[in-house]
């Protein structure tokens, strides 16, 4: 136990914990009792903080305490430690050593908190949480380990075994939307179209070539207004579509080639509304619904 007193700083006790007969995983508790002046106030900017505070030992828990008797404040803070280990070649391990001040203005009175240094002999029989804690743990007396060495390049090895069929996972679904995309025009130029911001100019133009796109994936190449009968002779799914498609080959060719303009919003949202209708009842044709 060590204490002093002062004026302002009326007295710091500390009740640490013994020196000796610890294993790893036993829990050790060191008690800080102050009193100071009344109005003055402890900061714990240093103090620690949960987690490992050194690479053996690891703070659970800080249970603070404050009351006031008299003409002063009085503060027992009580630090709950675990010891998560220690070095092969050494049997001892320190507590954390901090500094805590009691404050008023530009007053500052440290209150520092010495290591306190703990003998280790071995493992707890009851200890079996080592392994969720976040420090490193030395290794325990006993069989020798596997070696860090290729502990380290098998872990490499399967992160990048993982990441390589990561990459695969995405290159077969990219190709998998690629194939999809093909083996299904319209059902893609749906969904193009429907990206489109009709308040664009031309979004009635862009509309149209992604149909006329659908129309050459399933066609096989480029289809000219002049090679109908020819795509309807090879897809006969598609001619109960005949005299909208046709139609719609004819607008193609008054829009890609007139200088007249659509003015009017609503003129060019209901003509692509008009495209995907088209493009709906062609995405039923490529699936063989008649």
């Amino acid at each position: 136990m060590q204490s002093f007193s002062g004026e302002r700083l009326h007295s710091v006790v500390i009740e640490n914990p013994r020196n000796y007969g610890y294993h790893v995983g036993d829990n050790i508790r060191q008690t800080i009792h102050i009193k100071y002046a009344k109005d003055m106030e402890l900061r714990m900017d240093s103090a620690p903080k949960e987690g490992a505070v050194t690479p053996w030992i690891k703070l659970d828990s800080i249970e603070k305490t404050d009351s006031t008797e008299r003409e002063a404040n009085y503060t027992k803070l009580v630090l709950n430690y675990q010891i998560s280990g220690f070095e092969a070649e050494k049997n001892t391990i320190d507590t954390p050593e901090f500094e805590l001040s009691v404050e008023k203005g530009h007053e500052k009175l440290p209150v520092l908190i010495h290591a306190v240094s703990l003998h280790i002999s071995r493992l707890a029989k009851n200890f079996v949480d080592i392994t969720q804690t976040e420090v490193t743990l030395a290794a325990p007396l006993g069989p020798e380990p596997i070696s860090t060495r290729l502990y380290f390049y098998l872990k490499w090895a399967l992160f990048v075994l993982g990441l390589g069929l990561l990459v695969l996972a995405i290159r077969k679904l990219l190709l998998s939307a690629k194939t999809w995309s093909a083996d299904h025009p319209f059902s893609a130029a749906i969904e193009q179209i429907g990206s489109i911001n009709t308040k664009d100019a031309g979004s009635d133009l862009q509309a149209h070539r992604m149909i006329h796109q659908a129309f050459n994936q399933q066609f096989g190449r480029t289809l000219f207004e002049s090679e109908l009968d020819q795509f309807f002779d090879q897809h006969k799914a598609f001619e109960k579509e005949e005299k909208g498609i046709r139609k719609f080959f004819e607008e193609s060719r008054s829009l890609f080639f007139s200088k007249t303009e659509v003015d009017a919003k609503q003129d060019s949202v209901s003509h692509i509304n008009r495209l995907v209708e088209l493009a709906k009842r062609c995405k039923r044709a490529e699936k063989g619904i008649s």
